[in-house]
């Protein structure tokens, strides 16, 4: 009886041992992630049925014109941006590596069209995991690559003097030499962040700013701030907001004359009103009923102007459809999403000038503009056709200023107070003189006062004989 006891409870102890030791392997199975197959069957026939292999090589040695749908430029700009940046995408392995024209071919792909992650893998065979590890490694690649290229911030005074011709000959703007504007991207709310990144249109969102010239193109970009940020915060804390607010970049301060005047005025960005007046950024006058005359006039000629920004805004959001969708990554790679797409934005914009076709033109059809733009900007849209027929302006494909040298370079809504009511038309020569004897005053002006005097001073510069334009008046 007793050798019957000792059986049993060894028997137990054992049993006990066993299932402990049991629990431990599946946590430590669950742990370690075990994997099934080093590499999984279906994706073994990549070479044979993936989407490189069959549709894109198809499309480019076949049919251009379905090979610019699939990504979203010709044959030659994909194959001058692959000579960039296939050095920096080139990787050998034991086990076979893939292509470096394989990796843009697929992160090109889900940029440009309205798909997942996950479909892009499916599309061209390759693992998920993969797909997530290169897209951030291709984009950086285009970055860090493009960027001194293709995205160039003004270093001397010849080049702030173009971009302040380009702003005169197609909308009659004097000395404006930027438009400023924020822009919100739809992301997957971040682990841990609460309502950080939750913006005022009631999605989580990276507040991205921005800076383009008179044709659209992008010379500052700065991405990555919180989505709950409003524009004025966000650029204020920017490495730009920063130099233009200490006086750190003094040349953008240097004065030039106002056309058939002898006002000098220095040179600033124009922006909507969710920015601040300053000395460096001139906004529009807030909408009230009624409105002098010249504050109309100033609206609507700041907001003429300023809808480059829009445009641009919604010709690379048009391009590269991924951003219809929250944006499933890590912060640092949506970053870099962001800012290469606007990199890739002047490379196209650049490299469409020498393109026959039209409809491969980037930017032809650069009417449609960006969805989060004020509802009231039919009346912009239709100053900017007005302006751009009564200027000797340049054409969207043509440059103030040369594109490919190198630098280094490093976006809520508001109303931009453009509405505006039925009124006479009239201009004086005494607006005209009052213009000219406020330079001599512009040095004794308090620094924080001298934005509101430079905007009263292009009030009356827009309605005197020397600086109004014909197409302001059928705008009333």
């Amino acid at each position: 009886m007793l050798h019957r006891r000792q059986l049993l409870r060894a028997l137990v102890h054992i049993s006990t041992i066993c299932l402990l030791l049991v629990n431990h392997l599946n946590a430590n199975l669950r742990e370690s992630s075990f994997r099934r197959w080093w590499v999984k069957p279906h994706l073994k026939l990549r070479d044979r049925y993936g989407a490189y292999s069959t549709i894109f090589e198809y499309f480019k040695l076949r049919d251009e014109e379905e090979f610019f749908s699939f990504t979203g430029m010709t044959l030659n700009q994909f194959q001058r941006l692959h000579n960039l940046v296939r050095h920096r995408l080139t990787k050998y392995s034991p086990r076979g590596s893939l292509s470096a024209e394989l990796k843009l071919a697929a992160t090109l792909n889900y940029m440009v069209h309205d798909t997942s992650v996950k479909e892009v893998a499916w599309h061209y065979l390759i693992g998920r995991t993969t797909l997530y590890e290169f897209i951030p490694d291709v984009c950086r690649a285009i970055s860090e690559t493009l960027r001194p290229r293709y995205m160039r911030f003004p270093s001397n005074n010849q080049e702030w003097d173009a971009i302040a011709q380009g702003f005169w000959d197609k909308y009659q703007i004097p000395n404006c030499v930027g438009a400023l504007d924020g822009k919100h991207f739809r992301i997957r709310q971040p682990a841990h962040s609460g309502a950080s990144f939750w913006n005022w249109k009631r999605f989580y969102s990276v507040n991205v700013m921005a800076v383009c010239d008179s044709d659209g193109y992008f010379m500052w970009v700065s991405a990555g701030a919180l989505g709950s940020l409003n524009d004025s915060t966000v650029f204020r804390n920017t490495n730009l907001g920063a130099a233009l607010y200490q006086d750190d970049l003094p040349i953008i301060n240097q004065r030039s004359r106002l056309p058939n005047t002898d006002v000098n005025l220095t040179r600033f960005l124009i922006a909507d009103g969710g920015f601040p007046l300053e000395r460096f950024m001139l906004r529009p006058f807030p909408t009230v009923r009624p409105m002098p005359l010249e504050r109309r006039i100033f609206n609507i000629r700041l907001g003429t102007a300023r809808r480059v920004i829009e445009r641009a805004f919604g010709i690379l959001t048009k391009k590269f459809r991924c951003f219809e969708n929250p944006l499933d990554f890590n912060l640092e790679t949506i970053d870099l999403i962001i800012l290469t797409s606007f990199i890739l934005h002047n490379y196209l914009l650049t490299e469409s000038r020498d393109v026959d076709v039209d409809r491969h033109r980037y930017g032809h059809d650069s009417d449609d503009d960006d969805s989060s733009s004020d509802e009231d900007s039919e009346l912009e849209d239709d100053a900017s056709s007005l302006a751009s027929q009564s200027s000797s302006g340049i054409s969207c494909e043509e440059s103030s200023r040369s594109r490919s040298s190198d630098s280094d370079a490093s976006m809520d809504d508001a109303d931009d107070g453009s509405d505006v009511e039925q009124s006479s038309s009239s201009s004086s020569s005494e607006e005209s003189s009052e213009v000219s004897s406020e330079d001599e005053e512009f040095d004794d002006v308090n620094p924080d006062a001298q934005g509101e005097l430079m905007r009263d001073i292009l009030c009356q510069y827009f309605t005197s004989p020397a600086g109004n334009v014909e197409w302001q008046w059928d705008l009333i």
